[in-house]
């Protein structure tokens, strides 16, 4: 386990010495908000420059989050971007293009690169009911977890790869916690193949082989996902969750929240550390590796570019038979099933793959 400790040590050494850039998607609240404020301390005490981007829908809590952060960093800058449904790939497309014209001007006017150092993507929700398609084709929660983070990446490439440090990217949802799988159903329209379970297990394995291609095909990027664990964010008070569900977590709630969750700070500050040199993209492995920097990819090749970690800081290794997927040809029916999915909607048509 990496402790807690470890991480701050680690996030302090890295950050210390380095400007940053980094965009947080989700984060007016939960783990992302957390993550801002992290960095937010952390640039407090650095003579380095630190520019933060905010991507959410809710103006009034970001409004907080960055007049809190520039009270505890008032030398880093924090800006608000606008998003209005996440869960269409063409609202994707106009905020990236936003923070790509916000990001050049601001480069402009510091006399800076533009470029994105991190990029932490935490927009999700759980769905405890049955499938929920958008206008687009796409289920709503496999489009936030998977689809629309798969779309963030593509278009802010080229900021990610104009990054010195090197460039990484996170997603925060369920590294290591495949289920069943449905080859036949990968949008798991069928609605006897939907259920939280199976749409986690699709989120994770979509997402360990979209981050394998990425890495091979962006070798100087790192693809870090994340499990992090039993997190206490307001996502838990969604009201659009079935009575159930509320039930068992007014009464269950106070001890899992003693014994069992992880704090949003301490949750916060993981996901800092997981954009330092302990996950590094496959074009740095070889001279890392000498440090004993290096960990395993999620093809089980040092630094392979393509990770998965779990709440206690190390890789995790999935309970499926990845090898067998990978010699099936696995990978690449997921990367094709997405850009399927990207060309339809593209063209303005429903996707219904």
């Amino acid at each position: 386990m990496v402790t807690a400790d470890t991480v701050r040590k680690a996030n302090a050494t890295y950050y210390s010495s380095r400007p940053l850039i980094a965009v947080l998607v989700g984060a007016t609240s939960g783990i992302g908000e957390h993550s801002a404020r992290t960095l937010a301390k952390i640039y407090s005490t650095s003579s380095q420059p630190l520019r933060l981007y905010i991507v959410g829908r809710n103006a009034a809590a970001a409004g907080k989050i960055i007049a809190d952060c520039s009270a505890v960093c008032p030398n880093g800058t924090f800006r608000f971007v606008k998003a209005d449904d996440l869960t269409l790939i063409k609202d994707v497309d106009k905020v990236c293009a936003d923070l790509m014209k916000v990001e050049r001007d601001a480069a402009v006017q510091k006399g800076d690169v533009a470029r994105i150092d991190v990029l932490l993507m935490t927009q999700g929700q759980l769905n405890f009911g049955g499938r929920q398609e958008t206008s687009e084709g796409l289920d709503r929660s496999l489009s936030l977890i998977y689809y629309s983070r798969i779309r963030f990446i593509l278009q802010l490439q080229p900021l990610l790869a104009a990054s010195e440090n090197p460039a990484h990217v996170i997603s925060v949802f369920g590294a290591g916690l495949e289920g069943p799988l449905h080859l036949s159903d990968l949008s798991l329209r069928d609605p006897k193949n939907y259920g939280l379970v199976r749409q986690r297990s699709h989120n994770a394995h979509f997402t360990t082989m979209a981050f394998e291609h990425l890495a091979r095909e962006y070798p100087d990027l790192s693809f870090v996902h994340v499990f992090p664990g039993l997190v206490v964010t307001p996502a838990f008070s969604d009201p659009t969750f079935p009575w159930w569900v509320k039930v068992v977590w007014a009464v269950a709630g106070p001890l899992v929240r003693l014994f069992f969750a992880v704090s949003e700070e301490e949750a916060g500050e993981r996901m800092v550390f997981l954009a330092t040199e302990r996950f590094v993209p496959a074009a740095d492995a070889a001279d890392k590796d000498k440090m004993g920097k290096v960990v395993d990819g999620t093809d089980g090749k040092r630094g392979s570019g393509a990770y998965a970690v779990g709440q206690d800081g190390e890789v995790v290794k999935a309970k499926v038979d990845y090898p067998k997927l990978r010699e099936e040809g696995f990978e690449k029916v997921v990367w094709e099933h997405t850009m399927k999915a990207f060309q339809e909607i593209e063209g303005g048509r429903k996707f219904t793959g």
